[in-house]
């Protein structure tokens, strides 16, 4: 959707923020919290359908010369339409997958994996004698 938006002469980040919110803790005090993308749960055959429907819209916007908001949007409707009916036909029902895993926590074990690498490769086990 994002080359979509280019085409267009939109410029994309006025339409995807990064979003936080403010919750109250336990002790009445509040922090803001990350208020992370749905998209950052889906799994990577949702996102991939999704990815290959903006793709197509995005061809097609230069192919078939569109151009605006509406005529975009309604291409970019059908190409999704497209994808959920072929999804189905091929007895893949996205509602029915189950969310892939926090991107945000999965970042963070990679990261204390990596760490942790680096620490064992600056300080090698010493062999006992």
């Amino acid at each position: 959707m994002l080359e979509c938006k280019r085409c267009a002469g939109e410029n994309p980040t006025n339409h995807f923020a990064d979003i936080g919110k403010m919750v109250e803790l336990g002790s009445g005090s509040k922090r803001e919290v990350d208020d992370s993308p749905l998209a950052d749960f889906l799994p990577t055959l949702t996102i991939k359908a999704k990815d290959f429907a903006t793709e197509l819209t995005s061809h097609n916007v230069i192919e078939k010369d569109l151009k605006g908001e509406k005529d975009i949007s309604k291409e970019h409707v059908e190409n999704n339409v497209a994808v959920r009916k072929m999804l189905n036909e091929r007895g893949v029902k996205p509602e029915a997958l189950p969310p892939g895993e926090d991107i945000i926590k999965v970042k963070r074990k990679i990261e204390g994996e990596d760490k942790k690498v680096l620490k064992d490769i600056k300080e090698p086990k010493r062999k006992k004698e």
